[in-house]
Parts: structure tokens; sequence; C-alpha cells
């Protein structure tokens, strides 16, 4: 059969919920995903973490096919350079090595909002985000080659925080009007989870009869690991689950976070807030 000749694959999406029971306990579970059919391949992605319209976030802007990902704001910050310097025209194919390398050094020679240049892990996640994407196109026979990609070399920073400072820190959130800052920072602290990890945390996930944080595949690695509970985690997470149904509490621990964003709106023009960062 020839090209001109041959019937073309249909394409379809459809964004569905999944509910089941997993574990001893039969714990109830939730998750919103898509199963999308694209020439002639079918994928479906499921992430207990998703809102509806997360999953079709994730089709429309081509990160339904990227194993991993855990944050889709911050693939949709790290397009935005990447846009302005290819252009939105640009088919994938003109993208090759020596653009990839362009695109490097003039994100390198870029400053931050601060005045700084821009740190190597920066550049380094958004050159990632394209090269997800062209691998994407090549499993979906879009893309006959990936350009070859060279990462800059990252050095690694470590800061822990002193006791006095942890005890002032802690001691700010207690004054705080968000009823759930202390909370946070308090699991954050004990945990050392992971920001994405941390704030799309869900109750499904805390065992408390085990005195875990069973992540399973949730993380930023993909593979699953368990976080010890202890008393001071518990303390803080124990009166929130109690407030949303004890052990038939479902869905994100933190809810929708709306109760600590309204302290940003509040401030008032050209007020520079205290807190580090």
């Amino acid at each position: 059969m020839s090209p001109e000749t041959k019937p073309a694959h249909k394409e379809y999406r459809v964004c569905t919920k999944r509910i089941w029971k997993s574990g001893p306990r039969r714990i109830k579970r939730v998750a919103w995903g898509v199963t999308a059919q694209r020439n002639g391949k079918q994928v479906r992605r499921f992430r207990e973490e998703w809102t509806k319209e997360d999953a079709e976030r994730a089709f429309s802007e081509g990160t339904l096919g990227s194993e991993g990902k855990r944050s889709i704001q911050d693939d949709e910050e790290r397009s935005v350079p990447l846009l302005a310097f290819f252009g939105k025209a640009t088919p994938l194919a003109a993208i090759r090595t020596r653009r990839v390398a362009e695109y490097r050094m003039a994100r390198r020679a870029t400053t931050s909002r601060l005045g700084r240049p821009l740190a190597p892990a920066t550049v380094n996640r958004e050159v990632a985000l394209l090269r997800s994407i062209l691998r994407m196109a090549l499993a979906w026979d879009e893309l006959e080659r990936v350009p070859v990609f060279e990462m800059t070399k990252e050095q690694g920073k470590q800061r822990y925080l002193a006791l006095d400072e942890i005890t002032r820190l802690l001691a700010a959130c207690a004054e705080s009007r968000s009823r759930l800052l202390l909370a946070i920072v308090t699991v954050a602290l004990h945990t050392g989870l992971r920001k994405g990890e941390l704030l799309r945390l869900i109750w499904e996930r805390v065992d408390f009869a085990r005195s875990v944080i069973a992540l399973g595949r949730q993380t930023k690695s993909g593979k699953g690991r368990d976080v010890p509970i202890n008393q001071a985690v518990y303390g803080a997470l124990a009166p929130l689950r109690a407030a949303a149904g004890g052990q038939d509490a479902s869905g994100r621990v933190w809810g929708a976070l709306r109760d600590i964003a309204p302290r940003t709106a509040r401030r008032s023009p050209g007020r520079r807030s205290s807190t580090p960062t």
C-alpha cells in the first residue's frame, strides 16, 4: 500500500478517573489520567497527584509521554526561554546539536532577576526538557534522530539550618496567619521530602499504622521509598487528618494551599517580604 492510499490512524484522547482499592487495609485510591491514541500508538498515563485539569494539560502540552514528570508547572516555566530562543514555528527536525549548544551558551550569558548569571542547574533543566520532547517525538515517529545533548557540570551546594535557625523558623511559622504553614515546615524539616513530594502529598501515602510516608513511584527518581514518621511529624499531621475524615481521609494533605497564597496577595505594592528565600 502506497503512502498516498494508506489510511491515517485515528487519533483520540479520553480523560478518565480511576478509583481502586489496594493494600491489606484496602485503602481507596483515586487517579486522573489520559488515554490517548497518536500515530497508531496508545499512551496511558495516570497520576494520583493529578487533577482533571493536570491530566488534560499534560496531554495538550506534550508532557504526557515523559516518564517521571512531577511538576507540570515547572515544565511550563522552563519552556518559556526555549520557545523564545528556537521560535514557536521552528520544526523539531531543525533543532540540531549546534543550535542546542548555542542555546546553552546564550542562557549561560543571561542574568537572573537578581542580576546573577543563571546557575548551570537551571540551564540543564531547560535543556533536559527539550531533550525529553525530542525523544518523545522520535518515539512517535515524528523525528528521525535526536541531537547530541551536553550538560553543564553542576557544583552541588549543601546548606543545613542550625538549631537556633530551626527554632526561630518554627516560631515564625507558628505566628503566621496560615493554619498550614507550621505543619508544612515541620514535616519538611523532619522528613527531608522534596518540594514537589511535600506539596503534592496525599493522605493515601500517609500510613500512621506503619509510621511511614509511602511515596511509591511518586519520587523524582520514579523509585518507591518509605519515609519514617517521627513524633513531630505525627503531631503535625494527626489533627489535619482528623479534620479531613480520619482513616477515611483522601486527596491532598494540604488541599489547594489557598490559605497560604492570600498572604502574598495582601502585600502592599513595593513592599518586600522579610522571609528569606
